[in-house]
């Protein structure tokens, strides 16, 4: 079990704070932030990962269902975003700050990671602005999972849209 906290909060505080610690009895969890990296090339940007997905056979994608400030949503494919290390993601925010671009890049990102098992948590998801700047706690209930992802965002997205339904979305 890994990641790499978004800016509002350092890593090892994000895992202890969510809960994840505690999953350590049944696996390991990787702080991607304290990773050795390498570098790998999205068209012409170059993002850290951690050199230890060289050694991974499968990636599981678990992301929480939640509206997000800068791409209306938090799904299978902006959640890969938590393999770039540490403050990259902050900059990457700022180097493509069109929304277009952003998601553009998110996909590629996404498809160079390639998980192949998406599970959306949307059991309690978060509602209204967020993350990290707030946003409210609410039970959406769907857990779906797919291994292709093209399937599975627009069922989750009917759920949030349910939720809120002046939530508009330019594109998925």
């Amino acid at each position: 079990i890994g990641d790499s906290s978004g800016m509002f909060m350092e890593t090892g505080l994000a895992i202890k704070s969510s809960g994840i610690s505690e999953l350590s009895k049944y696996a390991t969890i990787i702080n991607f932030d304290k990773s050795e990296k390498r570098f790998i090339d999205i068209g012409k940007i170059k993002v850290p990962i951690p050199v230890i997905f060289n050694e991974f056979d499968f990636i599981i994608n678990i992301p929480k269902m939640k509206i997000h400030s800068s791409t209306g949503v938090t799904l299978c494919v902006k959640n890969i975003f938590g393999c770039i290390t540490g403050n990259s993601k902050g900059n990457l925010h700022k180097t493509l700050p069109m929304i277009k671009d952003f998601s553009g890049f998110l996909l590629k990102f996404y498809e160079k990671i390639n998980p192949q098992l998406n599970i959306i948590d949307g059991i309690i998801g978060l509602e209204g602005e967020g993350p990290g700047t707030g946003g409210n706690f609410r039970y959406f209930n769907p857990s779906p999972c797919t291994t292709q992802v093209y399937h599975l965002a627009p069922q989750a997205l009917c759920h949030v849209c349910l939720v809120n339904p002046s939530l508009r979305l330019d594109f998925l």
